[in-house]
């Protein structure tokens, strides 16, 4: 029990024994958490129903936050949704002593962070290969009817504001057409493991804020004429820009001028 079952689609299946004592560990630190407009998740639902796609995009602040998002699911009554959620989880946190033995707590899949600069070619061959593998997984669960999870900075915020994300992020907005993204604003939830700490705390003050779907393909005729860079910078922008919307001012940081202008 407690082997990682690798999947040719790159999935890592959780543990149900480590996945119930991730929960309960995590009901108990998060002891008030908050979740704002869960009603959007019917929409989730209904897209689902209808044979489109979603994928969940995120700010990140702490090694906490998928934990609370699918607890902030299940709290609501979205524990069908709550299943389908695949977390992409960047391999930095194999080096921390509780990220190895809790990883598969959850279903992930294996990324190079862009914050992980590899170390000679060797290295960056690798990080290509497990990140291509990752997205063909994403696709992968999609059509099967999961939900990837994606933290698009790559990285936790050591400012709690957002921070630039990487346009090669853009990868992911190309895997399937009828492909929506459910933007999710965390905020608090460093409170409960701030950086730097080992373990979670008991702690209160975690929020999750769940916005509307946002349909990829109508973006995509909107900014085609643009190129694809320009494109994919816009996508991004405007990802990025919903989930700064559902954040308080001060965590939207450097999307706060994208949110204010109504995501370009």
């Amino acid at each position: 029990m407690g082997e990682r079952n690798t999947y040719s689609d790159a999935l890592v299946k959780r543990n149900p024994w480590k996945h119930k004592a991730a929960e309960m560990a995590t009901r108990y630190c998060a002891k008030d958490l908050r979740v704002h407009t869960a009603e959007n998740l019917d929409s989730v639902r209904e897209l689902l129903i209808r044979g489109e796609y979603c994928m969940g995009v995120g700010n990140h602040l702490s090694d906490s936050d998928g934990p609370i998002i699918d607890l902030g699911f299940k709290t609501k009554g979205y524990v069908d949704l709550a299943a389908k959620l695949d977390f992409f989880l960047g391999i930095r946190l194999e080096k921390r002593r509780y990220g190895k033995r809790t990883l598969n707590s959850y279903n992930y899949f294996r990324v190079w962070p862009p914050t992980e600069i590899p170390e000679d070619k060797e290295q960056e061959r690798e990080a290509l290969r497990m990140n291509l593998k990752a997205a063909r997984g994403a696709k992968a669960a999609m059509l099967r009817g999961e939900i990837p999870f994606l933290f698009a900075e790559g990285t936790r915020s050591a400012t709690q504001a957002i921070g630039e994300v990487d346009h090669r992020i853009a990868i992911y907005w190309h895997l399937l057409s009828k492909m929506n993204i459910v933007p999710v604003g965390s905020f608090g939830t460093e409170i409960v493991w701030p950086r730097g700490r080992g373990l979670p705390r008991r702690a209160a003050g975690a929020n999750l804020v769940i916005g509307r779907p946002v349909a990829l393909d109508p973006l995509k005729s909107l900014y085609e004429h643009l190129g694809r860079n320009e494109m994919n910078h816009r996508i991004t922008n405007h990802i990025m820009g919903e989930i700064a919307l559902l954040l308080p001012e001060s965590y939207r940081g450097h999307y706060r001028e994208v949110s204010s202008e109504g995501l370009v």
